[in-house]
């Protein structure tokens, strides 16, 4: 079943998707864990989670290596791992290209 949030939000068999850009610094300390570069740039993120759930500790990042599997073959194993997991974890979903939009196609969760 599909849902649509007053906010856009979609919902596929009870797993929502989230879109958003985050602004990352360019340089990253990994020995201190923190950064004072102040140059970003714009990445584009779509979070999986079941709305109601409150997941502030268990998050998954699925990151595309380029290696020819299709973004709707990702999003539907995003939405069956948080599915079967019941929402104890979010997964956060990049884009290979950094964009939301690849020539104005898009799967279900993008719309």
């Amino acid at each position: 079943m599909t849902t649509v949030l007053s906010n856009g939000t979609m919902s596929v068999d009870n797993v929502y998707a989230q879109c958003m850009f985050l602004a990352v610094p360019i340089n990253w300390n990994d020995i201190s864990n923190l950064t004072t570069c102040t140059e970003t740039l714009s990445i584009f993120v779509k979070r999986y989670f079941i709305y109601g759930t409150e997941n502030t500790t268990h998050h998954l990042w699925q990151i595309p290596d380029g290696g020819g599997i299709l973004i709707p073959t990702l999003e539907q194993e995003a939405v069956l791992v948080v599915n079967t997991l019941n929402g104890l974890v979010s997964i956060y979903a990049t884009d290979k290209h950094d964009v939301g939009n690849r020539g104005g196609t898009f799967t279900l969760l993008e719309k």
